[in-house]
């Protein structure tokens, strides 16, 4: 029996700079009541000086990332960030800034927004035609606000980088640095909802809610970050949920294999650049060998197409997950995994 280690592929890793972050979430919920009188600037729209002054900015912050210098981060920062002292920043740079130095980092675009009259209250938007996908809704703290993007690979995700910059007594402070998933091999959020309605149609449900089942953090590249389709595409999610519940009453007991196992849920890891199907099923064979289970997966591969149509068909491989029978559970009674070649 062929033994692997399953984790899924997915790295969703942020900083929220202290409690004003929180302030700025709970200002968003007003976004749709309160728009706030602003302009943006692109990066073709700036002046020298303002794009040598955010490109500065930003050089000074990823230099820090390199030379593993949280302090650096530290003193850029807003002053309700900074009474969360060093150690929150210094957590960032040794969780994360590992992946930022190996990857290769590229600027998708920076925005410059100016509030006009009153800030403190209300919101302003940077819409889908200057993003390419997403908008991004920003509490109007300051009366000049920049805001940057960037990007990176890292195994089978692109993530994006927002960066938010807020002016304050003349200075530029650091509000914001987050880090989130865009993509998913190379498919984004909207990318990922087309595929599963394609999925669904060829009457492949269960393989369409798999690709759907993280595409929460596909819809939040960025906390200010929101699709406008993301209420359709989670609805989406539930109809094919229901749907699922509906058609199958689990756990299914398959009662065409001597030893009647039991699939209690369904769920998917990425291996290299495929999903590959996870499931997870209760077996009186436990505490057979390796090459008893291996005969008892390989057994369920054959009939699982009847119960479950597409999910043979996109990839070369199905991933068990053993269990004991149900009242047999203990800590020294982990799930065992097998792997299993469809043909």
């Amino acid at each position: 029996m062929k033994l692997i280690k399953l984790s899924l592929i997915l790295s969703v890793c942020m900083l929220f700079l202290g409690s004003i972050t929180a302030f700025a979430e709970d200002l968003q919920l007003e976004v749709k009541k309160s728009q706030v009188e602003y302009s943006i600037h692109t990066a073709t729209q700036f002046d020298t000086s303002r794009l040598k002054e955010i490109e500065s900015l930003n050089k000074k912050l990823f230099d820090s990332i390199q030379k593993d210098k949280a302090q650096v981060m530290y003193d850029m920062s807003i002053p309700q960030a900074q009474q969360q002292g060093t150690e929150l920043f210094e957590k960032f740079y040794t969780d994360y800034g590992k992946v930022i130095r190996e990857n290769e980092i590229s600027l998708v675009k920076n925005f410059y927004v100016k509030v006009k009259g009153e800030t403190g209250s209300g919101s302003f938007t940077i819409p889908v035609k200057h993003t390419g996908n997403y908008q991004v809704t920003f509490p109007a703290l300051y009366a000049e606000t920049v805001i940057s993007l960037y990007s990176f690979k890292h195994e089978n995700n692109q993530f994006h980088i927002t960066i938010v910059y807020g002016k304050t007594d003349g200075n530029w402070k650091l509000y914001a640095f987050r880090l989130g998933p865009y993509k998913l091999l190379d498919q984004n959020a909207i990318d990922l909802y087309k595929k599963a309605q394609v999925l669904e149609k060829k009457g492949h449900t269960v393989m369409a809610l798999l690709w759907l089942s993280n595409i929460d953090a596909y819809l939040k590249p960025s906390p200010f970050a929101t699709y406008p389709d993301e209420e359709k595409i989670m609805e989406y999610r539930k109809k094919l949920t229901k749907k699922i519940d509906d058609t199958h009453s689990f756990p299914i007991e398959m009662t065409s294999i001597e030893s009647k196992p039991k699939i209690y849920t369904i769920g998917s890891v990425f291996v290299q650049k495929d999903l590959i199907p996870v499931i997870k099923y209760r077996s009186t064979l436990y505490e057979k060998s390796e090459a008893v289970l291996q005969k008892e997966a390989e057994a369920i591969t054959g009939k699982i197409e009847d119960l479950f149509p597409g999910i043979t068909v996109y990839q070369k491989n199905l991933l068990f997950q053993v269990f004991p029978p149900e009242g047999e559970d203990s800590e020294d009674k982990k799930s065992k995994a097998v792997y299993t070649e469809i043909k």
